[in-house]
């Protein structure tokens, strides 16, 4: 389906960002590579189709929190980390640097 006007989320997209924002029951059905996946694309929607910068930190920062449980799919936590800093340069550029140095001090060890 083509995304027929800049700014609108399509119908499927809408359909897992409401399975995502179910009942936990439901959500822990998910692997956690198709939840983080998941959570890391509508995070790219929300940002450059929206800019709604709201429910992109917030889809964001619930995929940090399954990838946290996971050390295992620690590249999908890192690219999380990173757009959820694009999205805080936009409305809190001070946040965005401050959680750009914890990544630093993060990955070093």
């Amino acid at each position: 389906m083509v995304n027929s006007a800049p700014g609108r989320v399509r119908s499927n997209d809408c359909c897992i960002y409401q399975m995502l924002n179910g009942p936990v029951e439901e959500i822990q059905k998910l692997h956690p590579i198709v939840q983080l996946k998941t959570r890391l694309r509508l995070g790219e929607i929300f940002l450059s189709e929206t800019r709604n910068l709201r429910e992109a930190e917030q889809v964001l920062g619930k995929g940090l929190l399954v990838a946290q449980k996971f050390p295992h799919l620690s590249d999908l936590h890192w690219a999380i980390e990173h757009l959820l800093i694009q999205v805080l340069s936009f409305s809190l550029p001070k946040s965005a640097i401050t959680r750009l140095n914890k990544c630093f001090s993060d990955s070093q060890e």
